[in-house]
């Protein structure tokens, strides 16, 4: 049960990071994802797995 709430509480947190770093995108600069971000949408099965407080971006 605990772990179930903490998997809840990282998703719902990762969404919303998530979200943000879509806009970042979404704004034609050219980045590079560091860190989790990176990782969680590609080597993880759910974002819910990567536990993430930032993104990290870097920009030319």
């Amino acid at each position: 049960m605990l772990i179930s709430k903490i998997m809840q509480y990282h998703l719902a947190r990762n969404v919303i990071l998530y979200d943000e770093l879509d806009r970042i995108l979404a704004g034609g600069l050219e980045t590079v994802l560091l860190s989790g971000a990176a990782l969680g949408r590609t080597v993880y099965h759910s974002i819910a797995d990567r536990p993430m407080s930032v993104i990290d971006v870097l920009t030319d």
